[in-house]
């Protein structure tokens, strides 16, 4: 994680690069919070929205139907 955030601090140049700086904060947090999880504890709503808010700000849009629906990408869509 902090290699990707000293890469996306120092994105110049790239389409994505302001995308990326704006989303490694989020990320970092969602993935800190995560690692800190009792095990067996991921389905906590509050993740959720964290999730949803780094996708957002990746510029994910959220799956016809919304998230609580998405069963993942076809294998024909891989």
């Amino acid at each position: 994680m902090e290699a990707l955030s000293d890469y996306c601090a120092k994105a110049w140049g790239s389409p994505d690069a302001d995308l990326f700086r704006t989303a490694a904060p989020r990320v970092k947090q969602l993935a800190e919070s995560l690692a800190a999880a009792p095990s067996g504890n991921l389905v906590e709503s509050a993740w959720n929205i964290k999730a949803r808010e780094c996708l957002d700000v990746l510029g994910i849009p959220t799956p016809p139907g919304g998230w609580e629906v998405f069963e993942g990408l076809s294998t024909q869509s891989r």
